[in-house]
């Protein structure tokens, strides 16, 4: 499994988390930011979504 198939399944996983669950969701958003910090093309994903 590479980088980007951990990020696609961890944000699939946050976006399925009953939103008053508030421990996993806590939990499944900090999954995601340390797979997208650790993920070096995250910053260049990041400059084609932003408009500036």
């Amino acid at each position: 499994m590479n980088i980007s198939d951990e990020v696609d399944a961890a944000i699939v996983k946050l976006k399925t988390t009953n939103p008053n669950d508030i421990k996993t969701k806590v939990e499944n958003e900090m999954e995601c930011l340390i797979l997208l910090i650790q993920n070096p093309r995250f910053i260049d994903s990041l400059k084609n979504i932003l408009p500036y």
